[in-house]
C-alpha cells in the first residue's frame, strides 16, 4: 500500500511538472497575442485579424481541453497536501497556489484578447457595411445620371436636370456630414 501511494505521488509530481511546462508555453503564446492585439494599428488588415482570430480560437480550444487536467491536478494536489506533513506539504501547497494564480491570470488575459478581437471584427463588419452602402449609393446615382436625357429640350426639362445636378453634390456632402456626426457620437 505504501509503495502504491509513493507511486501515485510520483505520478502526481510528474503530471504537475508537465502541466506547469504546458502552462508556461500557453502563457507565452497568450502574451504574444496580447501584445499583437494591444498594438495600435496591428489589426488594421483584415487578413491579420482573421489569422489572429484563428490562432486564438485554436489556443482557446487547447486551454479548454486542459481545464480537466488543471481541475484533476488541483483536486489530487490538495489530497496529497493533506497526506503529507511539514516542508513537503508547504512546498506543494505553494506550487498549487502558484498554478491556480497562473491559471486565473491566463483565463483573464484570454478574455481581454477575445474582447479586443471581437471589437475589431465588429469594426470591420461596420466598415464593410458602410462601404457597401457607399457603393450602392454611387451605383444608384450613376444609374440616375445615365437615365437623364442629354441637356436640352424644353425649358422645364432643362431646369429639372439643372436642379438634379445641383442637389446631388449637396446630398453627398450632407450624407458625409451625417456620417461624421455618427462618428463623433461614438467617441463620447
Amino acid at each position: 500500500h505504501l509503495q502504491q501511494t509513493l507511486y501515485s505521488v510520483q505520478q502526481f509530481d510528474t503530471g504537475l511538472e508537465e502541466h506547469l511546462v504546458w502552462l508556461s508555453t500557453v502563457e507565452t503564446n497568450l502574451q504574444r497575442h496580447d501584445e499583437m492585439t494591444s498594438t495600435e494599428g496591428a489589426l488594421d488588415q483584415e487578413e491579420d485579424l482573421n489569422r489572429l482570430q484563428k490562432e486564438f480560437r485554436d489556443l482557446q480550444t487547447e486551454i479548454e481541453a486542459n481545464q480537466h487536467v488543471f481541475e484533476s491536478l488541483n483536486t489530487t494536489g490538495h489530497q496529497v497536501v493533506r497526506g503529507r506533513e511539514g516542508e513537503k506539504s508547504a512546498s506543494l501547497q505553494k506550487r498549487l497556489e502558484q498554478m491556480n494564480q497562473r491559471w486565473v491570470q491566463l483565463r483573464t488575459k484570454s478574455v481581454g484578447i477575445r474582447s479586443r478581437l471581437e471589437t475589431n471584427a465588429e469594426q470591420w463588419v461596420q466598415l464593410l457595411k458602410t462601404l457597401k452602402e457607399l457603393i450602392d449609393w454611387a451605383t444608384q446615382k450613376q444609374q440616375d445620371i445615365q437615365q437623364q436625357q442629354p441637356i436640352g429640350g424644353d425649358v422645364t426639362s432643362v431646369k429639372q436636370q439643372h436642379e438634379y445636378h445641383q442637389v446631388s453634390p449637396v446630398m453627398m456632402v450632407i450624407t458625409d456630414d451625417d456620417d461624421d456626426d455618427d462618428d463623433d457620437d461614438s467617441d463620447d
